[in-house]
């Protein structure tokens, strides 16, 4: 009965890397460039997705995801419409 319990820790720790990586592994159908102007600079990045709205959104995270941005001013780049977004499938 001991051995059981780590078992079937192990068991379940596999199976949700299993997930992680399948997810993970998806294929994207459509990318998307996206260009924010933002504090008088433009900033365009890629992202892709199952859809448009996915991707565009991925790669609007891209952009307003930099390390040197404070939580407010990555949450007002995130509000942003883009100055251009360009998607092919």
């Amino acid at each position: 009965m001991k051995r059981l319990i780590p078992m079937g820790i192990a068991a379940a720790i596999l199976i949700f890397l299993g997930y992680v990586m399948y997810s993970s592994m998806a294929p994207a159908d459509v990318t998307c460039e996206v260009c924010l102007v933002f504090d008088g600079e433009e900033v365009c990045r890629m992202g892709a997705g199952p859809d448009a709205g996915a991707a565009a959104r991925a790669a609007q995270e891209s952009v307003c995801g930099g390390n040197e941005m404070g939580m407010i001013l990555a949450e007002r780049c995130r509000a942003r419409p883009p100055a251009r977004m360009t998607c092919s499938p």
